[in-house]
């Protein structure tokens, strides 16, 4: 029975079998390894461009997370200072009108 262990560019098998002198791969069976080293190392590569797209989505995310954080503040700042200005009611902004409150 062989089994893989790949360390850095080499492979190494491991058999179970005495017979331990070299063997000559076939040039099929180097390809298919050679086709399979190229293939983990794209997939290597699109995760980590996969991982960068993913950390500047977090950074944008961050900086909308505190661009809402400053407008809800501005919000509440201004609702205060109507609310104390005209105390409760609605405003109807496209009117450019405050309604009081009827209590």
């Amino acid at each position: 029975m062989y089994t893989l262990e790949e360390l850095g560019d080499q492979h190494h098998y491991h058999n179970n079998n005495k017979n331990m002198e070299n063997k000559v791969l076939t040039q099929e069976e180097i390809q298919q390894l050679k086709n399979i080293r190229e293939k983990n190392a794209q997939l290597v590569e699109q995760f980590g461009f996969i991982e960068y797209q993913l950390q500047t989505l977090f950074l944008q995310k961050e900086e909308l997370s505190n661009n809402l954080k400053e407008i809800k503040s501005l919000e509440i700042t201004l609702g205060k200072q109507l609310q104390d200005k005209y105390g409760d009611g609605t405003i109807h902004l496209e009117k450019g009108e405050f309604i009081p409150n009827l209590t």
